[in-house]
């Protein structure tokens, strides 16, 4: 017969297992989501900056066109 205590032993050792697991999933779960974060605000910077380009570039071509005139 096989005594309780070598029971528990495996069954206790698999559920600190099991929660170790959860915890370093948790953990990257939360560093994706903190790195798709990121990437949105540097696509956002990305964006901002291709407007601010095509707004410079616009006021360059409306002040040739006035320099030629």
């Amino acid at each position: 017969m096989v005594s309780k205590v070598s029971l528990e032993d495996p069954l206790t050792h698999l559920r600190r297992e099991r929660e170790r697991c959860l915890s370093e999933r948790e953990l990257y779960e939360s560093r994706l989501f903190d790195l798709i974060d990121t990437v949105i605000v540097i696509n956002q910077t990305i964006l901002n900056y291709d407007k601010a380009i095509e707004k410079l570039e616009e006021e360059q071509q409306q002040e040739r066109e006035r320099e030629r005139e």
